[in-house]
């Protein structure tokens, strides 16, 4: 019973923890390109990003999740308009989540509190 109670604190810890993270001007939705001066991205702008999200793709489909979400994450920045990138984001962001809480039951599992603690940190 402790052991369920640990777990379910550290789950809402690291959920909160991670959420206090989320990205600050990241439009989540498309906008008007004339209403919002912040959605406007330029060719510049859009050749980075494009660039960047093709990284992530990569990276992620290497299974390399921590570096796909900074990709995904200067992707959104670049051009927060597009509804794709902010997307890949949130899911790789989700990603990230379900590995820690992962990470986390195992160690309780295991009998490494200790462990599971810093994995939710």
């Amino acid at each position: 019973m402790r052991w369920m109670v640990l777990l379910l604190t550290a789950a809402a810890v690291s959920v909160s923890a991670l959420a206090a993270d989320e990205p600050k001007g990241v439009v989540a939705l498309p906008c008007a390109q004339a209403s919002n001066p912040a959605c406007n991205s330029s060719p510049q702008d859009l050749k980075k990003a494009k660039a960047a999200f093709s990284k992530a793709l990569k990276l992620e489909k290497a299974k390399h999740t921590d570096e796909a979400y900074e990709e995904f994450d200067r992707a959104a920045r670049l051009v927060p308009g597009n509804v794709e990138y902010v997307t890949a984001l949130a899911i790789t962001r989700e990603e990230l989540v379900s590995e820690h809480l992962k990470k986390g039951s195992w160690d309780l599992d295991k009998g490494l509190p200790v462990e599971a603690q810093a994995t939710q940190r």
